[in-house]
């Protein structure tokens, strides 16, 4: 069996494990959210393996780091990773220091609930970017011009 990257094995291998232990954890609290991570878990592991394991698998993420890093660089420029990562730090100083304080605890979820929907729209943003990056390039290659 060949490994095609060490990297997405190691790194699925570490999501699936955390969020099984986090399901672990919280199962006797709630239940219908430790099944949820436990389904999320199982999808990640099984994905990852698919495309660690598999020529297919391989050639389909690939892809898609190829499509996430055109999309990055097109719609934000140098300013990418101030996009993706900056909605997430708002709530991180408020949720630190809600396990020093507990008061600081209701309006770090809260703006992690902003942080939430900031990352869907910018999702969204991506999904259509992406889709037109696909449009364009089957318009070239029905063309018949190389690629970028």
């Amino acid at each position: 069996m060949k490994i095609f990257s060490w990297n997405h094995l190691w790194s699925g291998l570490i999501c699936a494990g955390g969020l099984t232990w986090c399901g672990i954890q919280t199962y006797s609290k709630t239940p219908a959210l430790a099944l949820a991570q436990f389904a999320l878990a199982a999808f990640w592991l099984a994905r990852g393996l698919w495309c660690v394991l598999t020529e297919r698998g391989r050639s389909w993420a690939r892809e898609q780091d190829r499509l996430n890093k055109l999309t990055e660089e097109r719609q934000f420029g140098r300013y990418w990773p101030i996009v993706l990562w900056g909605g997430l730090a708002i709530p991180a100083p408020f949720l630190l220091l809600s396990l020093w304080r507990h008061e600081f605890l209701m309006v770090g979820l809260v703006l992690l609930g902003f942080a939430s929907l900031y990352y869907l729209l910018v999702c969204v943003i991506f999904g259509k970017a992406k889709d037109e990056i696909r449009r364009a390039e089957t318009i070239t290659r029905e063309e018949g011009r190389p690629l970028d």
